[in-house]
């Protein structure tokens, strides 16, 4: 962040801190594959399509056109329905909540009221999860055990764009979407990040 803070410090143009509370919603693809099945250890390989809310914060820093920001979002836990492939017991729970760190750099295409801008950045996904206990619609009791502190965090990327609205000279409403790519073995997990949030500048 030091780095980025310092190489905009040579950019054109003014400067300003961007402060944005941010809320949306974080679709997550399906992710897994059914040949991952081993009974009494993968008994449930393929996790469906979810969709959690979000909330987060970002402190940026405006440098003429460039934007370059911090974020950190939590992801609430989601419920999900998982399937045995061997046999279609199913079981349901929560997904966990997940925590979101990235640092990217945006670009607005035009100045004025209305600023369009295309950005891309890359971070962390940390799972917050405990042990997760559930009874199966076949009635066995299915335990998920913790993920070791080691086994929480993968590294992501992510791309998109969105627009600035300007309502006042220092408040902005700002719409965002984004491709995400998190890197959990042994299989990527894709999703898309879509929010607003309120931007002050100062």
């Amino acid at each position: 962040m030091a780095m980025l803070l310092g190489a905009a410090s040579t950019a054109s143009g003014g400067q300003s801190v961007l402060l944005s509370l941010s809320g949306g919603v974080h679709p997550v693809f399906v992710h897994g594959v059914a040949g991952d099945y081993e009974a009494g250890v993968n008994d449930f390989p393929v996790t469906p399509y979810h969709a959690p809310a979000w909330a987060g914060l970002g402190l940026g820093l405006n440098s003429g056109r460039w934007l370059f920001e911090l974020e950190a979002r939590w992801v609430a836990a989601s419920p999900v329905t998982l399937e045995d492939p061997s046999d279609g017991d199913t079981v349901s729970f929560d997904a966990s909540a997940r925590l979101v760190a990235t640092l990217g750099i945006f670009f607005r295409l035009l100045t004025g009221g209305i600023q369009p801008y295309l950005g891309a950045g890359g971070g962390f996904d940390a799972a917050l999860a405990g042990e997760t206990q559930a009874t199966s619609s076949y009635g066995y009791a299915i335990i998920i055990p913790a993920p070791a502190f080691k086994d929480r965090f993968d590294p992501l990327v992510q791309a998109g764009g969105g627009i600035f609205i300007k309502l006042t000279k220092a408040l902005s409403l700002r719409l965002d979407g984004r491709y995400v790519w998190i890197f959990e073995k042994p299989h990527p997990v894709r999703g898309v990040q879509a929010g607003g949030s309120l931007s002050l500048s100062f």
